[in-house]
């Protein structure tokens, strides 16, 4: 079965963890996860291009794509309940919603959503979504630093996000750890998987 190369990306305060891992449809081996100690307002695109640079070199890998995972105090994040209604109009019911809150800042953010649930209230078909705008600035800076290793962004979400994924799904056995969908995840090298939660949670996805 062929498996692919893919790094994930999450920023702390103190510290940003990178993880690199091969995945299949089936399997997630874990193969080495590291962290470099910064404060996040404190490191550069290039200082992390040339990190991750080095290591693919020595390791001498080849990634498809890096997942981002972002501090959740870094983005704006809001429940939302709608009619039920096709996604086209889901996301400009969303965008309506978010835009009453930012205002004229708006522009500035990128919009993603998540559809939680569908439930009946008063007899009428709702939505419970939650939604969350990132600043441009942001995804700019990690669509940036994937074009300068000549990979692709695959995937950016919340720290939240990801690691809940991780923790909701997580069961041991003797050899490996067994994740929803029968993903089975290896540890290769060994790590704490509560301490790197939030970059196993988006390798998930």
């Amino acid at each position: 079965m062929l498996s692919m190369d893919i790094i994930s990306i999450c920023f702390n305060f103190d510290s940003i963890d990178v993880m690199y891992a091969k995945k299949t449809i089936f399997f997630l081996n874990i193969v080495e996860a590291f962290k470099i100690k910064s404060l996040h307002y404190d490191i550069t695109k290039i200082d992390i291009s040339n990190i991750v640079k080095e290591y693919i070199a020595e390791k001498k890998i080849n990634p498809i794509a890096i997942r981002w995972v972002l501090r959740d105090e870094d983005l704006f994040k809001k429940y939302i309940v709608i009619p039920y209604m096709n996604k086209k109009y889901i996301e400009k019911n969303v965008h309506y919603e978010i835009e009453k809150e930012l205002c004229r800042y708006f522009k500035y953010y990128n919009i993603y959503f998540k559809i939680i649930n569908s439930f009946y209230e008063n007899h009428s078909k709702k939505l419970n979504i939650k939604a969350f705008a990132v600043p441009k600035s942001i995804v700019d800076f990690c669509v940036d630093v994937s074009k300068d290793l000549g990979v692709k962004t695959d995937i950016i979400e919340p720290k939240e996000e990801s690691r809940e994924r991780t923790l909701k799904n997580i069961k041991r056995n003797k050899s490996d750890t067994i994740f929803k969908n029968n993903i089975f995840v290896k540890e290769s090298c060994n790590i704490d998987i509560l301490e790197f939660a939030s970059n196993i949670g988006i390798l998930l996805r």
